[in-house]
C-alpha cells in the first residue's frame, strides 16, 4: 500500500515525524492535470522497445531511463495512467544499470533512486547492492572542493544523500557538513563543489535543497540563502536561469529543478512570491506535450520533459522512499492502493514496499 506524505505550506519546514504530519499547502483538483497528462503521453511515445529511454546519442541510456522512472512514478501518483512503462524501464535498468552504476557514485545513487521508485530493493538490484557502495568513506574529491564529498562534486554528492534518505539509511553528519564550506557567498552551490565566485548554479542549488530536506535538514541555515539565490536567478515570467548573468536565458530544466526545490522547502511555487513558477514551467510545453529546453530552440527536448514531469506532478526528489517495515513480498498487491486524504496537497516521497528485482 502506498502512503502519500504531503508537503508543507510556505514557511520553515519541520523534519522527521513533524514533516510527515504536515498540513497540505493547497488543494489539487480531482484527476490528472492536463499539462501533466500530455507530458506523460509524450514520454510514453519516446520509450524504446527495450524499455529504455534514449540518450543524446540516440541509443538506450540508463541515465535518461532513471530520470524517466522518476517522472513516470511521480505522474502515476497523480493518477496518470503510465501503463507498463515503469516496469519496462525498471527491467531495462536491472539489466543495463549495474554497468552504469560502476561509473561513479552519482550514477549509482540515481540507479538506487530509480529502483526504489519502481518498487525494487536497491540492495539487490540487477545482482548488485547499490547502497553498499554509497555508505563507505567518501573517495577523493575534486581539487578545490571540500572533503567528504561522495562522487565528483556537490551535484553527485547530493544524489548520494537522496539515495541514502530514500533507502532509510543513516546520513553521516560529515556528509551534511561537507556541503557547508561548498556553499558560496550568494547562497548557491556549484556542480563540482569549488567555491570560485560565480561558479554556483541553480540546478545544483535546487538539488542540494531537496537533499537537505530529504535527510531531515530542511531547517538548516544553509537553506534560506539557497532559496534567496534561486529567487535571484528567476525571471519576471517565473522561469529560472542556470546561472546569473547576461543574456538572461531561462530554461525548462532549471525551472523544473527550482520548482522541485520550492516544493521540498515548503514554498508555494504558484504564489506571487515566486512569480508563479509553475506557470513559468508550463510555458515551456509544446503542443506535442513535450517540453522545449529554451524558447530559442523550439523542438521537443526529452531531458527537459523528463525533468518537468515530477515538478508538474508536485514531487520533490526522492519521488519515493522505501517503507520502514515493508510487507512480505507475497502480501504486496500488484496494484497497490493509494490512500485518498482530504484536500491532498503537493506530494513528497510516498512510501513504497520493495520487492527484489526479477
Amino acid at each position: 500500500m502506498l502512503i502519500v506524505v504531503l508537503a508543507l505550506p510556505p514557511g520553515p519546514r519541520p523534519t522527521g515525524v513533524a514533516a510527515q504530519q504536515a498540513t497540505p499547502a493547497a488543494a489539487v483538483e480531482p484527476g490528472p492535470d492536463p499539462a501533466l497528462a500530455r507530458a506523460v503521453a509524450y514520454l510514453l511515445g519516446e520509450q524504446d522497445d527495450s524499455g529504455a529511454f534514449l540518450g543524446m546519442n540516440g541509443t538506450p541510456d540508463p541515465s535518461a531511463t532513471t530520470d524517466a522512472v522518476f517522472a513516470l512514478a511521480a505522474a502515476a501518483q497523480r493518477g496518470v495512467d503510465t501503463g507498463a512503462a515503469i516496469d519496462q524501464a525498471v527491467a531495462y535498468l536491472a539489466t543495463d544499470g549495474p554497468a552504469y552504476a560502476e561509473t561513479g557514485a552519482g550514477p549509482a545513487a540515481k540507479l538506487a533512486l530509480a529502483a526504489i521508485a519502481g518498487g525494487k530493493d536497491p540492495r539487490s538490484f540487477g545482482g548488485v547492492d547499490l547502497i553498499a557502495g554509497l555508505t563507505g568513506p567518501a573517495p577523493g574529491t575534486p581539487p578545490g572542493a571540500p572533503d567528504n564529498l561522495h562522487g565528483a562534486g556537490v551535484f553527485n554528492h547530493t544524489l548520494v544523500l537522496l539515495a541514502l534518505a530514500a533507502a532509510n539509511e543513516p546520513i553521516p553528519p560529515a556528509a551534511i557538513e561537507a556541503l557547508r564550506p561548498a556553499q558560496l557567498d550568494d547562497g548557491s552551490w556549484g556542480f563540482a563543489g569549488t567555491t570560485e565566485a560565480g561558479s554556483g548554479d541553480s540546478n545544483t542549488t535546487a538539488l542540494v535543497i531537496q537533499a537537505l530536506v530529504a535527510t531531515g535538514n530542511g531547517t538548516d541555515p544553509m537553506v534560506e540563502p539557497a532559496l534567496a539565490y534561486l529567487q535571484s536567478v528567476q525571471t519576471l515570467l517565473g522561469q529560472f536561469l542556470f546561472q546569473a548573468g547576461e543574456p538572461e536565458t531561462a530554461d525548462a530544466n532549471s525551472t523544473a529543478l527550482a520548482v522541485q526545490a520550492l516544493i521540498a522547502a515548503g514554498q508555494d511555487p504558484s504564489s506571487a512570491d515566486w512569480a508563479n513558477a509553475e506557470r513559468g514551467l508550463v510555458a515551456f510545453q509544446n503542443v506535442s506535450g513535450g517540453f522545449r529546453y529554451i524558447d530559442a530552440e523550439p523542438a521537443d527536448n526529452l531531458l527537459a520533459t523528463l525533468h518537468a514531469v515530477p515538478a508538474l506532478a508536485g514531487y520533490a526528489l526522492p519521488v519515493a522512499t522505501a517503507c520502514d517495515d515493508p510487507a512480505p513480498i507475497a502480501e504486496i498487491d500488484a496494484t497497490p492502493e493509494v490512500i485518498e486524504l482530504p484536500a491532498p496537497g503537493r506530494g513528497q516521497a510516498p512510501c513504497v514496499p520493495l520487492a527484489p528485482a526479477a
